[in-house]
């Protein structure tokens, strides 16, 4: 290879960033080195006060769904677990909480409007044990039940917020999608592990989101980390859909 050639190729030395580090982004970045370390101490301390075996129903008590949210947004802040899982993790207790005060009949609004359907499918003849194929319900009908399940989903966020859970309540309330996602990302993570392509999936995209966020805050070192670790997941993702084509690779 001529001398020429490999002037053009060499690499030159990294440069460090010459513009300046603010105090306010060293106060954020500091600030975030002590949430984590503060989650990480909260973890070892809420362990000792929560019974390993829970009693029957423990789902449906609000004492113990309030000790397990605490849980998991302690173990988000030590960065055990990801966003999406501790969206999935706390909103699941409220969901019991909020699924038992419903089949119990604790919400008396829905109660209301229960019996104004159950009245308008008695006039129609319509028995308790038959329901309207979709598409084919009475306008009457259809109202309200739309009114039925617009007042659930008022007093899921209620509970949410209930239950100090107050950004997950506005996210709930302003982008239901988004709330429904990283739910069932959680969801899948939590489930799923065993489901390796599904895992991988949601490693790269938890690596993509601290890559923003070590971004946002200047820390280029911990971004570029993160997003090596996500393209690591990238190239293995796309050797398990090429078997063949990454197997002769390797070898060749």
């Amino acid at each position: 290879m001529s001398e020429k050639r490999k002037k053009a190729i060499r690499l030159k030395p990294l440069s460090r960033n010459k513009k300046a580090t603010s105090t306010e982004d060293l106060s954020e970045a500091l600030e975030r080195l002590n949430t984590r370390a503060y989650g990480q101490y909260a973890i070892s301390e809420l362990a000792s006060s929560i019974p390993r075996k829970r009693k029957p129903n423990s789902w449906k008590d609000p004492e113990v769904a309030k000790q397990y949210i605490e849980v998991s947004f302690v173990s988000y802040l030590a960065r055990r677990i990801s966003y999406a899982e501790y969206v999935f993790f706390a909103s699941r207790w409220v969901e019991g909480i909020h699924e038992d005060r419903w089949l119990s009949g604790s919400y008396t609004e829905v109660l209301k409007i229960q019996e104004r359907i159950d009245g308008l499918n008695r006039k129609l003849g319509l028995s308790t044990d038959k329901y309207w194929p979709k598409g084919d319900e009475l306008k009457e009908y259809r109202k309200l039940n739309k009114e039925y399940d617009a007042l659930l989903d008022s007093l899921f966020i209620q509970a949410l917020r209930e239950f100090g859970l107050k950004e997950l309540a506005v996210l709930n309330e302003q982008n239901p999608k988004e709330f429904e996602s990283l739910r069932e990302r959680g969801r899948r993570a939590v489930f799923h592990k065993k489901d390796t392509v599904e895992a991988l999936r949601e490693v790269v995209l938890h690596y993509e989101e601290e890559a923003r966020k070590a971004a946002q805050a200047q820390a280029y070192s911990a971004a570029i980390v993160a997003l090596g670790s996500g393209l690591e997941g990238i190239l293995i993702l796309r050797c398990l859909k090429s078997k063949k084509k990454a197997i002769q690779t390797a070898s060749s």
